[in-house]
Protein backbone atom coordinates (compact mmCIF):
# COMPACT_ATOMS: atom_id res chain seq x y z
CA UNK A 1 0.00 0.00 0.00
CA UNK A 2 1.25 3.27 -1.01
CA UNK A 3 1.31 6.10 2.14
CA UNK A 4 0.45 9.38 1.35
CA UNK A 5 0.46 10.96 4.02
CA UNK A 6 3.59 12.65 6.02
CA UNK A 7 5.86 10.76 8.93
CA UNK A 8 6.30 13.72 11.27
CA UNK A 9 7.80 15.01 14.82
CA UNK A 10 5.13 16.97 17.13
CA UNK A 11 6.02 19.81 19.51
CA UNK A 12 4.05 20.51 22.85
CA UNK A 13 2.52 22.78 22.43
CA UNK A 14 0.50 21.11 19.71
CA UNK A 15 -1.19 20.32 22.88
CA UNK A 16 -2.73 23.52 22.81
CA UNK A 17 -3.45 23.73 18.90
CA UNK A 18 -5.60 20.07 19.06
CA UNK A 19 -7.66 21.37 21.55
CA UNK A 20 -8.31 24.57 19.75
CA UNK A 21 -8.97 22.41 16.25
CA UNK A 22 -11.04 19.87 18.61
CA UNK A 23 -13.52 22.86 18.83
CA UNK A 24 -13.70 24.18 15.31
CA UNK A 25 -14.63 20.75 13.95
CA UNK A 26 -18.02 21.18 15.39
CA UNK A 27 -18.06 17.80 17.17
CA UNK A 28 -17.12 16.02 20.02
CA UNK A 29 -15.40 13.03 19.48
CA UNK A 30 -15.39 10.40 22.71
CA UNK A 31 -13.63 6.66 21.83
CA UNK A 32 -14.08 3.92 24.81
CA UNK A 33 -11.34 0.62 24.99
CA UNK A 34 -8.14 0.66 23.76
CA UNK A 35 -6.92 0.16 20.35
CA UNK A 36 -4.42 -2.60 20.72
CA UNK A 37 -3.90 -3.05 17.08
CA UNK A 38 -6.11 -5.65 16.01
CA UNK A 39 -8.04 -5.65 12.83
CA UNK A 40 -11.63 -4.74 12.66
CA UNK A 41 -14.48 -7.57 12.30
CA UNK A 42 -16.64 -5.95 10.60
CA UNK A 43 -15.12 -2.97 8.81
CA UNK A 44 -14.95 -5.58 5.35
CA UNK A 45 -18.14 -5.51 3.45
CA UNK A 46 -20.35 -8.58 4.06
CA UNK A 47 -21.05 -10.02 1.29
CA UNK A 48 -24.90 -10.95 0.73
CA UNK A 49 -25.60 -14.64 2.32
CA UNK A 50 -23.05 -14.93 4.71
CA UNK A 51 -24.30 -13.36 7.77
CA UNK A 52 -25.86 -15.55 10.37
CA UNK A 53 -29.02 -14.86 10.14
CA UNK A 54 -29.21 -16.18 6.53
CA UNK A 55 -27.32 -18.87 7.51
CA UNK A 56 -29.83 -20.31 10.29
CA UNK A 57 -32.24 -19.50 7.93
CA UNK A 58 -30.97 -21.52 5.07
CA UNK A 59 -30.46 -24.09 7.39
CA UNK A 60 -33.60 -24.75 8.27
CA UNK A 61 -34.68 -24.60 4.89
CA UNK A 62 -32.30 -27.72 4.19
CA UNK A 63 -30.63 -26.06 1.66
CA UNK A 64 -27.14 -27.66 0.62
CA UNK A 65 -24.12 -26.09 -1.07
CA UNK A 66 -24.99 -22.88 0.74
CA UNK A 67 -21.88 -20.30 0.71
CA UNK A 68 -20.44 -19.55 3.62
CA UNK A 69 -18.22 -16.76 4.26
CA UNK A 70 -15.40 -17.54 6.93
CA UNK A 71 -15.42 -13.59 7.68
CA UNK A 72 -18.97 -13.19 9.36
CA UNK A 73 -18.87 -12.68 12.50
CA UNK A 74 -21.20 -14.07 14.99
CA UNK A 75 -24.24 -12.52 16.55
CA UNK A 76 -23.26 -10.74 20.21
CA UNK A 77 -19.96 -10.18 19.27
CA UNK A 78 -18.86 -7.10 20.75
CA UNK A 79 -17.22 -4.69 17.60
CA UNK A 80 -13.72 -3.00 18.73
CA UNK A 81 -13.58 0.33 19.58
CA UNK A 82 -10.42 2.61 18.95
CA UNK A 83 -8.75 5.03 20.71
CA UNK A 84 -7.20 8.11 18.89
CA UNK A 85 -4.03 7.91 17.44
CA UNK A 86 -2.05 11.01 16.80
CA UNK A 87 0.86 9.45 16.24
CA UNK A 88 2.06 8.70 12.71
CA UNK A 89 2.36 5.18 11.76
CA UNK A 90 6.48 5.00 10.44
CA UNK A 91 5.37 1.46 8.93
CA UNK A 92 3.24 3.43 5.93
CA UNK A 93 5.53 6.61 6.07
CA UNK A 94 5.85 8.29 2.49
CA UNK A 95 9.59 7.08 2.59
CA UNK A 96 8.91 3.58 2.38
CA UNK A 97 6.39 3.96 -0.19
CA UNK A 98 8.46 5.29 -2.62
CA UNK A 99 10.81 2.33 -2.17
CA UNK A 100 7.99 0.57 -3.46
CA UNK A 101 7.06 2.14 -6.38
CA UNK A 102 9.30 0.69 -8.76
CA UNK A 103 7.11 -2.49 -8.08
CA UNK A 104 3.93 -0.88 -8.45
CA UNK A 105 4.69 0.35 -11.59
CA UNK A 106 5.27 -2.79 -13.41
CA UNK A 107 2.39 -4.35 -11.66
CA UNK A 108 -0.13 -1.30 -12.72
CA UNK A 109 1.06 -1.93 -16.83
CA UNK A 110 2.89 1.13 -16.99
CA UNK A 111 1.40 2.55 -20.40
CA UNK A 112 -1.73 2.07 -19.87
CA UNK A 113 -4.00 4.96 -20.80
CA UNK A 114 -7.13 3.70 -22.17
CA UNK A 115 -9.60 1.00 -20.93
CA UNK A 116 -12.22 0.40 -23.57
CA UNK A 117 -13.84 3.98 -24.21
CA UNK A 118 -12.23 5.34 -21.07
CA UNK A 119 -9.28 7.33 -21.24
CA UNK A 120 -7.18 7.02 -18.32
CA UNK A 121 -4.13 9.96 -19.16
CA UNK A 122 -0.65 9.21 -20.58
CA UNK A 123 2.43 8.97 -18.80
CA UNK A 124 4.24 12.99 -18.30
CA UNK A 125 7.60 13.26 -17.68
CA UNK A 126 10.32 16.04 -17.89
CA UNK A 127 12.61 18.58 -15.48
CA UNK A 128 9.37 19.37 -13.22
CA UNK A 129 6.04 18.33 -13.14
CA UNK A 130 3.82 21.43 -13.16
CA UNK A 131 -0.28 20.66 -11.12
CA UNK A 132 -2.71 22.88 -12.17
CA UNK A 133 -5.23 23.88 -9.10
CA UNK A 134 -8.64 24.90 -10.10
CA UNK A 135 -10.01 27.57 -7.37
CA UNK A 136 -12.72 29.93 -7.58
CA UNK A 137 -9.61 32.38 -6.56
CA UNK A 138 -6.32 32.50 -5.48
CA UNK A 139 -7.00 35.49 -3.25
CA UNK A 140 -7.40 35.13 1.13
CA UNK A 141 -10.74 35.63 0.40
CA UNK A 142 -11.65 32.72 -0.96
CA UNK A 143 -11.95 30.06 1.46
CA UNK A 144 -12.33 27.37 -0.69
CA UNK A 145 -9.27 29.25 -2.93
CA UNK A 146 -7.16 29.81 0.50
CA UNK A 147 -7.85 26.20 1.87
CA UNK A 148 -6.83 24.24 -1.36
CA UNK A 149 -3.87 26.44 -2.22
CA UNK A 150 -2.44 26.04 1.71
CA UNK A 151 -3.33 22.23 1.13
CA UNK A 152 -1.62 21.92 -1.48
CA UNK A 153 1.56 23.18 -0.39
CA UNK A 154 1.59 21.41 2.78
CA UNK A 155 1.32 18.77 0.93
CA UNK A 156 4.18 19.41 -1.88
CA UNK A 157 6.52 20.84 0.79
CA UNK A 158 5.58 17.38 3.31
CA UNK A 159 6.18 15.00 0.36
CA UNK A 160 7.54 16.79 -3.18
CA UNK A 161 10.47 17.88 -4.60
CA UNK A 162 11.92 21.44 -5.63
CA UNK A 163 10.59 20.48 -9.59
CA UNK A 164 7.06 19.40 -8.64
CA UNK A 165 4.80 22.81 -9.02
CA UNK A 166 1.66 23.82 -7.57
CA UNK A 167 0.22 26.47 -10.14
CA UNK A 168 -3.01 28.15 -9.25
CA UNK A 169 -5.30 28.90 -12.28
CA UNK A 170 -8.57 31.07 -11.18
CA UNK A 171 -12.12 29.97 -12.09
CA UNK A 172 -14.57 32.12 -10.99
CA UNK A 173 -17.54 30.81 -9.87
CA UNK A 174 -19.73 30.92 -12.92
CA UNK A 175 -20.76 27.15 -14.10
CA UNK A 176 -19.00 27.45 -16.93
CA UNK A 177 -15.66 28.82 -15.18
CA UNK A 178 -13.67 25.91 -15.13
CA UNK A 179 -14.36 24.86 -18.62
CA UNK A 180 -13.50 28.33 -19.63
CA UNK A 181 -10.05 28.05 -17.73
CA UNK A 182 -9.40 24.69 -18.94
CA UNK A 183 -9.74 25.96 -22.70
CA UNK A 184 -7.66 29.19 -22.60
CA UNK A 185 -5.72 28.77 -19.77
CA UNK A 186 -3.89 25.17 -19.26
CA UNK A 187 -1.05 24.61 -21.90
CA UNK A 188 0.78 22.12 -22.41
CA UNK A 189 3.15 22.98 -19.37
CA UNK A 190 0.73 21.51 -17.21
CA UNK A 191 0.89 17.88 -16.14
CA UNK A 192 -1.85 17.08 -14.48
CA UNK A 193 -5.08 19.04 -12.81
CA UNK A 194 -6.74 18.90 -9.39
CA UNK A 195 -10.27 20.55 -8.86
CA UNK A 196 -12.35 22.25 -9.86
CA UNK A 197 -14.15 22.29 -6.10
CA UNK A 198 -17.34 23.25 -7.21
CA UNK A 199 -20.24 20.20 -8.26
CA UNK A 200 -21.49 22.16 -11.28
CA UNK A 201 -18.24 23.46 -12.96
CA UNK A 202 -17.17 19.87 -12.81
CA UNK A 203 -20.00 18.56 -14.39
CA UNK A 204 -20.06 21.21 -17.05
CA UNK A 205 -16.00 20.71 -17.75
CA UNK A 206 -16.18 16.88 -18.59
CA UNK A 207 -16.55 17.31 -21.86
CA UNK A 208 -13.55 20.08 -22.34
CA UNK A 209 -11.33 17.61 -19.90
CA UNK A 210 -11.53 15.20 -22.49
CA UNK A 211 -10.93 17.20 -25.52
CA UNK A 212 -7.72 18.48 -23.72
CA UNK A 213 -6.39 15.17 -22.59
CA UNK A 214 -5.30 16.06 -19.58
CA UNK A 215 -5.39 14.28 -16.20
CA UNK A 216 -7.50 15.59 -13.40
CA UNK A 217 -7.97 14.48 -9.99
CA UNK A 218 -10.90 16.07 -8.39
CA UNK A 219 -13.34 15.56 -4.67
CA UNK A 220 -16.83 14.90 -6.34
CA UNK A 221 -19.05 12.44 -5.94
CA UNK A 222 -20.98 12.55 -8.75
CA UNK A 223 -22.03 8.90 -9.81
CA UNK A 224 -22.91 10.40 -13.53
CA UNK A 225 -19.58 10.83 -14.03
CA UNK A 226 -18.23 7.75 -13.21
CA UNK A 227 -15.83 6.36 -16.47
CA UNK A 228 -15.75 9.81 -17.72
CA UNK A 229 -11.74 9.83 -19.82
CA UNK A 230 -9.22 11.69 -17.92
CA UNK A 231 -11.28 12.40 -14.87
CA UNK A 232 -10.29 10.44 -11.47
CA UNK A 233 -12.46 11.13 -8.61
CA UNK A 234 -11.70 10.51 -5.03
CA UNK A 235 -14.51 11.64 -3.30
CA UNK A 236 -16.74 9.59 -1.06
CA UNK A 237 -20.75 8.47 -2.57
CA UNK A 238 -23.01 8.18 -0.15
CA UNK A 239 -23.40 4.76 -1.65
CA UNK A 240 -20.44 3.15 -0.30
CA UNK A 241 -21.46 5.20 3.00
CA UNK A 242 -24.34 3.05 2.72
CA UNK A 243 -23.31 -0.55 2.15
CA UNK A 244 -20.41 0.21 4.88
CA UNK A 245 -23.16 0.82 7.53
CA UNK A 246 -26.17 -1.62 6.15
CA UNK A 247 -23.35 -4.31 6.51
CA UNK A 248 -21.92 -3.32 10.12
CA UNK A 249 -25.83 -3.59 10.82
CA UNK A 250 -26.65 -6.58 9.41
CA UNK A 251 -23.34 -8.22 11.43
CA UNK A 252 -24.76 -6.45 14.76
CA UNK A 253 -28.46 -8.12 14.92
CA UNK A 254 -30.20 -5.60 12.34
CA UNK A 255 -32.71 -8.17 10.72
CA UNK A 256 -34.80 -4.65 8.59
CA UNK A 257 -34.14 -2.12 7.15
CA UNK A 258 -36.24 0.17 5.98
CA UNK A 259 -35.28 3.55 3.92
CA UNK A 260 -36.07 6.89 2.67
CA UNK A 261 -34.07 7.56 -0.52
CA UNK A 262 -33.95 10.33 -3.07
CA UNK A 263 -34.79 8.61 -7.14
CA UNK A 264 -31.89 8.86 -9.50
CA UNK A 265 -29.04 6.27 -9.67
CA UNK A 266 -28.01 7.16 -5.82
CA UNK A 267 -31.16 5.96 -4.79
CA UNK A 268 -31.08 2.68 -7.36
CA UNK A 269 -28.23 2.10 -6.09
CA UNK A 270 -29.06 2.08 -2.44
CA UNK A 271 -32.13 0.18 -2.71
CA UNK A 272 -30.38 -2.87 -4.99
CA UNK A 273 -28.04 -2.67 -2.29
CA UNK A 274 -30.86 -3.59 -0.03
CA UNK A 275 -33.13 -5.92 -2.16
CA UNK A 276 -29.61 -7.90 -2.49
CA UNK A 277 -29.65 -8.35 1.08
CA UNK A 278 -33.09 -8.86 1.60
CA UNK A 279 -33.11 -11.90 -1.30
CA UNK A 280 -30.08 -13.94 0.18
CA UNK A 281 -31.90 -13.90 3.95
CA UNK A 282 -29.31 -11.46 5.66
CA UNK A 283 -32.61 -9.20 6.07
CA UNK A 284 -36.24 -10.57 6.65
CA UNK A 285 -38.08 -7.29 5.40
CA UNK A 286 -37.58 -3.82 4.28
CA UNK A 287 -39.75 -1.36 3.45
CA UNK A 288 -37.88 1.15 0.57
CA UNK A 289 -39.78 4.72 -0.28
CA UNK A 290 -37.99 6.59 -2.91
CA UNK A 291 -39.35 10.60 -3.77
CA UNK A 292 -38.37 13.34 -6.14
CA UNK A 293 -35.26 14.95 -5.37
CA UNK A 294 -36.58 18.68 -6.44
CA UNK A 295 -37.20 20.30 -3.34
CA UNK A 296 -40.59 21.06 -3.46
CA UNK A 297 -42.56 21.56 -0.41
CA UNK A 298 -44.09 18.80 1.10
CA UNK A 299 -42.32 15.77 -1.14
CA UNK A 300 -39.76 14.90 1.29
CA UNK A 301 -42.69 15.00 4.44
CA UNK A 302 -44.72 12.67 2.85
CA UNK A 303 -42.28 10.20 2.47
CA UNK A 304 -42.03 10.36 5.66
CA UNK A 305 -45.24 9.51 5.75
CA UNK A 306 -45.88 6.57 3.65
CA UNK A 307 -43.07 4.86 5.21
CA UNK A 308 -44.45 5.11 8.72
CA UNK A 309 -48.16 4.51 7.41
CA UNK A 310 -46.79 1.10 6.28
CA UNK A 311 -45.02 0.09 9.30
CA UNK A 312 -47.54 0.66 11.67
CA UNK A 313 -49.64 -1.90 10.05
CA UNK A 314 -47.35 -4.66 10.72
CA UNK A 315 -45.90 -4.36 14.46
CA UNK A 316 -43.13 -6.63 13.45
CA UNK A 317 -41.34 -4.00 11.20
CA UNK A 318 -39.64 -2.30 14.54
CA UNK A 319 -38.43 -5.45 15.82
CA UNK A 320 -34.68 -5.52 14.87
CA UNK A 321 -35.37 -2.98 12.51
CA UNK A 322 -33.30 0.48 11.60
CA UNK A 323 -33.96 3.12 8.90
CA UNK A 324 -31.14 4.56 6.56
CA UNK A 325 -31.30 8.20 5.65
CA UNK A 326 -29.20 9.03 2.67
CA UNK A 327 -29.95 12.35 2.53
CA UNK A 328 -27.98 15.96 2.14
CA UNK A 329 -27.99 18.24 5.47
CA UNK A 330 -31.45 19.94 3.69
CA UNK A 331 -32.96 16.83 3.02
CA UNK A 332 -31.98 15.41 6.40
CA UNK A 333 -33.38 18.24 8.31
CA UNK A 334 -36.69 18.12 6.85
CA UNK A 335 -36.86 14.37 7.42
CA UNK A 336 -35.98 14.44 11.05
CA UNK A 337 -38.57 17.46 11.71
CA UNK A 338 -41.04 15.49 10.11
CA UNK A 339 -40.51 12.44 12.33
CA UNK A 340 -40.18 14.69 15.13
CA UNK A 341 -43.39 16.01 14.44
CA UNK A 342 -45.06 12.51 14.65
CA UNK A 343 -44.05 12.08 18.26
CA UNK A 344 -44.47 8.18 17.98
CA UNK A 345 -42.91 5.86 21.05
CA UNK A 346 -42.19 3.11 18.90
CA UNK A 347 -39.29 4.99 17.08
CA UNK A 348 -37.20 5.08 19.50
CA UNK A 349 -36.75 1.25 18.96
CA UNK A 350 -35.92 1.65 15.64
CA UNK A 351 -31.30 2.26 14.99
CA UNK A 352 -30.92 5.35 12.35
CA UNK A 353 -28.42 4.58 9.71
CA UNK A 354 -26.59 7.75 7.80
CA UNK A 355 -23.27 8.88 6.27
CA UNK A 356 -20.88 11.47 7.20
CA UNK A 357 -22.96 14.49 7.88
CA UNK A 358 -23.75 13.18 11.41
CA UNK A 359 -20.19 13.98 12.02
CA UNK A 360 -21.46 17.64 11.91
CA UNK A 361 -24.25 16.81 14.84
CA UNK A 362 -27.29 16.45 12.36
CA UNK A 363 -27.71 13.19 14.05
CA UNK A 364 -29.16 15.33 17.07
CA UNK A 365 -31.90 16.89 14.83
CA UNK A 366 -33.44 13.84 15.64
CA UNK A 367 -35.20 13.62 19.55
CA UNK A 368 -36.40 9.94 19.01
CA UNK A 369 -34.04 8.36 21.38
CA UNK A 370 -33.13 6.14 18.67
CA UNK A 371 -29.58 5.00 18.24
CA UNK A 372 -27.91 6.30 15.74
CA UNK A 373 -24.64 4.97 13.10
CA UNK A 374 -22.90 6.26 10.47
CA UNK A 375 -20.44 5.16 8.40
CA UNK A 376 -17.32 8.11 8.03
CA UNK A 377 -13.90 8.34 7.08
CA UNK A 378 -11.40 7.62 10.09
CA UNK A 379 -10.66 10.97 11.67
CA UNK A 380 -7.12 10.04 14.09
CA UNK A 381 -5.42 10.86 10.05
CA UNK A 382 -7.94 13.89 9.55
CA UNK A 383 -6.73 15.33 13.03
CA UNK A 384 -3.29 14.58 12.73
CA UNK A 385 -3.74 16.44 9.13
CA UNK A 386 -5.49 19.43 10.86
CA UNK A 387 -2.68 19.59 13.60
CA UNK A 388 -0.31 20.25 11.06
CA UNK A 389 -2.23 22.71 8.81
CA UNK A 390 -2.93 24.58 11.99
CA UNK A 391 0.69 24.69 13.17
CA UNK A 392 2.00 26.04 9.52
CA UNK A 393 -1.20 28.60 8.75
CA UNK A 394 -2.43 29.26 12.09
CA UNK A 395 -6.29 28.46 11.19
CA UNK A 396 -8.43 25.08 11.02
CA UNK A 397 -9.38 24.51 7.40
CA UNK A 398 -12.68 23.95 5.95
CA UNK A 399 -13.11 19.94 4.64
CA UNK A 400 -11.99 20.92 0.80
CA UNK A 401 -8.46 20.95 2.09
CA UNK A 402 -8.40 17.16 3.10
CA UNK A 403 -8.87 16.57 -0.16
CA UNK A 404 -6.97 18.76 -1.92
CA UNK A 405 -4.03 17.32 0.26
CA UNK A 406 -4.98 13.68 -0.85
CA UNK A 407 -5.23 14.83 -4.07
CA UNK A 408 -2.04 16.29 -4.60
CA UNK A 409 -0.29 13.42 -2.27
CA UNK A 410 -1.82 11.22 -4.96
CA UNK A 411 0.17 13.06 -7.76
CA UNK A 412 3.19 12.82 -5.77
CA UNK A 413 3.27 9.29 -5.17
CA UNK A 414 2.83 8.52 -8.92
CA UNK A 415 5.66 10.28 -9.86
CA UNK A 416 9.51 8.91 -9.06
CA UNK A 417 12.76 10.07 -10.68
CA UNK A 418 14.17 7.99 -13.28
CA UNK A 419 17.11 9.06 -15.53
CA UNK A 420 17.33 12.54 -13.88
CA UNK A 421 13.69 13.06 -15.07
CA UNK A 422 10.77 13.49 -13.15
CA UNK A 423 8.30 10.80 -14.62
CA UNK A 424 4.25 11.20 -13.57
CA UNK A 425 2.79 7.61 -14.49
CA UNK A 426 -1.38 7.94 -13.93
CA UNK A 427 -1.74 4.07 -14.02
CA UNK A 428 -0.12 3.81 -10.66
CA UNK A 429 -3.32 5.20 -9.47
CA UNK A 430 -4.86 1.96 -9.96
CA UNK A 431 -2.28 -0.07 -8.08
CA UNK A 432 -3.93 -3.12 -6.24
CA UNK A 433 -2.98 -2.15 -2.40
CA UNK A 434 -4.27 1.41 -2.56
CA UNK A 435 -3.36 4.63 -0.84
CA UNK A 436 -3.69 6.07 3.01
CA UNK A 437 -4.65 9.48 2.53
CA UNK A 438 -5.36 11.87 5.04
CA UNK A 439 -8.99 10.95 4.71
CA UNK A 440 -7.79 7.41 5.26
CA UNK A 441 -8.10 4.09 2.77
CA UNK A 442 -8.80 4.45 -1.01
CA UNK A 443 -8.70 2.74 -4.25
CA UNK A 444 -9.39 3.65 -7.72
CA UNK A 445 -9.87 1.18 -11.18
CA UNK A 446 -9.40 1.65 -14.32
CA UNK A 447 -13.41 2.14 -14.84
CA UNK A 448 -13.28 5.04 -12.75
CA UNK A 449 -14.60 3.76 -9.16
CA UNK A 450 -13.43 4.65 -5.89
CA UNK A 451 -13.20 1.97 -3.08
CA UNK A 452 -12.98 3.87 0.64
CA UNK A 453 -12.64 2.37 3.85
CA UNK A 454 -14.59 4.04 6.37
CA UNK A 455 -15.12 3.92 9.95
CA UNK A 456 -18.09 3.27 11.83
CA UNK A 457 -19.44 5.89 14.22
CA UNK A 458 -22.30 6.03 17.18
CA UNK A 459 -23.49 9.01 18.34
CA UNK A 460 -25.09 9.72 21.56
CA UNK A 461 -28.37 11.50 22.42
CA UNK A 462 -26.05 13.69 23.87
CA UNK A 463 -24.21 14.56 20.60
CA UNK A 464 -20.73 12.35 21.69
CA UNK A 465 -19.60 10.40 18.92
CA UNK A 466 -17.81 7.03 19.45
CA UNK A 467 -16.28 5.47 16.72
CA UNK A 468 -17.43 1.58 16.88
CA UNK A 469 -15.63 0.06 14.21
CA UNK A 470 -12.44 1.57 12.76
CA UNK A 471 -11.55 1.38 9.04
CA UNK A 472 -9.27 -1.39 7.06
CA UNK A 473 -5.59 0.68 6.61
CA UNK A 474 -4.98 -1.10 3.20
CA UNK A 475 -6.69 -3.24 0.79
CA UNK A 476 -4.13 -5.54 0.30
CA UNK A 477 -5.20 -9.12 -1.01
CA UNK A 478 -4.76 -11.92 1.28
Amino acid sequence: MISIKRNCGYFLFLVIILALCSCSFGMKLEYDGVDDGSESKTAKILEPGSSQHAKKKLSKKKVSNVKRSSKSIKKGTNTNQAKLNTKPDKETSIEVAKKNLDKIVNESDGGLHQVGDRAIGKIRSGKEINIGLLVPSASNESKVGRDSINAAELALAELGTPDIKIIPIETGIDEAGASNAIKNKVGSNIDALVGPFNPSQLAHASTVIKEKGIVVINCSNNVDLVGASYLHMIGMPFVHQSHRIISYAIQNNITRIHAIIPKGINGSMIRKIITQYEESGDLESSVIIDYENNNKEGVIEDAVERLFYILNRDANQYNNAAILLPQNEYEFRRIANKINAMNSSKISSLHILGGSIFHNHFGKSLKTGSKIWFADIPQNLLYDFHMRFATKYGYTPTSVAACAYDSIALILASTKVTDNKLVFNPSVFFNKSGFEGVQGAFMLDPKGKIKRSLSVFGMSNTGSIVELDRALKSFEIE
